[in-house]
């Protein structure tokens, strides 16, 4: 029992040393939104139709969502909820996922 108090102690320092305390994205039926984390006052959206494909990156440090545009440019974002992601843009963006989960 006192290792799972632990492990949930661990798991919570984590959450709150680790993990940012912002908005990062924001998903919406017609477009997603990036905020920009340095300057809050900034955010970018990317309408579906516009995306060619998107594939989500681990990365040992953090995890980022990286989606390709119709103009050739590529905008990536911080992101953590790998899961949750993939299960919105699959539904709202059907047949734009990359077929393989790329890593640096």
């Amino acid at each position: 029992m006192q290792v799972i108090g632990v492990m949930v102690i661990m798991v919570s320092l984590f959450s709150l040393l680790m993990l940012p305390d912002c908005k990062l994205y924001e998903i919406h039926q017609d477009y997603i939104v990036l905020y920009n984390r340095h300057d809050k006052s900034e955010c970018f959206i990317i309408y579906y139709e516009d995306m060619v494909s998107w594939h989500y990156e681990w990365n040992p440090s953090y995890d980022q969502l990286v989606i390709s545009l119709v103009d050739g440019s590529v905008e990536k974002q911080e992101v953590y909820a790998k899961y949750r992601i993939e299960k919105w843009l699959n539904s709202l963006a059907p047949g734009k996922q990359a077929k393989k989960n790329y890593r640096k």
